[in-house]
């Protein structure tokens, strides 16, 4: 990620956080891609207070405008999750480790699936990303 589009994507972020009723939250865009090389983005919220982490892959910056709003509103839809999130998983450590493994990967499934429902209608209320973030905008 370039300084310019680290500039621009954290204020897109910024705006969209108040059009999500999450201005309570502070997201910080970060350098480091998503742990999960399989990622496109990734948010790691901090326990006990409203401040998370925002990473972008590389090839973030090549999707386009429309996939790029669906791709942050999925991550920041899951702040609305977060503490139904860390409760379930709290409950589930409390089950052997067979059903442990089987409770969570089921949990976070579902909780992707209907991120990603919940995302590709948030979308349509963000206004659309413009800007040094596409592939053909060379920046230095």
């Amino acid at each position: 990620m370039t300084p310019k589009q680290k500039v621009y994507w954290q204020r897109y972020v910024d705006y969209a956080l108040g059009v999500m009723h999450l201005a309570h939250w502070t997201v910080r865009l970060v350098d480091d891609p998503p742990e999960n090389d399989d990622a496109i983005a990734s948010i790691l919220a901090e326990e006990q207070v409203h401040d998370a982490e925002l990473h972008l892959a590389d090839r973030f910056f090549d999707k386009r405008p429309d996939e790029q709003r669906t791709y942050i509103a999925h991550e920041l839809i899951h702040l609305h999750f977060w503490q139904y999130m860390q409760l379930s998983n709290e409950l589930c450590y409390q089950l052997g480790a067979q059903a442990q493994m089987i409770a969570i990967r089921q949990l976070e499934r579902a909780m992707e699936l209907a991120t990603d429902d919940l995302a590709r209608v948030v979308r349509f209320i963000l206004d659309e990303p413009s800007g040094p973030t596409t592939s053909n905008v060379q920046l230095e």
